[in-house]
């Protein structure tokens, strides 16, 4: 009888979880939109693949912007002081 209950009780339990990891979230919503996008771009525009490529930066201007990127993170970190700790009710 026992062995029932708690075979019961965590059968509930499962279902409930379950039910609960159901439901519905923002990939879900979008999920395959990103597909569809490229389906009807490819619909509205075949040739596409054929036209020239977008030129793009060089390795140097890619390696400055990087090196400049960490550079001011890492100012930035300098910057962040840690916050102080305040003790109520410790009389200090």
């Amino acid at each position: 009888m026992r062995r029932m209950r708690i075979t019961m009780v965590g059968a509930a339990l499962v279902a409930f979880l379950s039910a609960g990891c159901a439901q519905d979230s923002a990939v879900a919503d979008h999920w395959g939109e990103a597909q569809r996008q490229n389906v009807a771009k490819t619909i509205a525009h075949p040739e596409a693949d054929k036209l020239p490529a977008q030129a793009g930066i060089d390795g140097v201007t890619g390696e400055q912007t990087m090196e400049n990127f960490r550079r001011s993170q890492a100012q930035r970190q300098q910057r962040t002081a840690p916050g102080s700790i305040i003790n109520i009710g410790t009389g200090n």
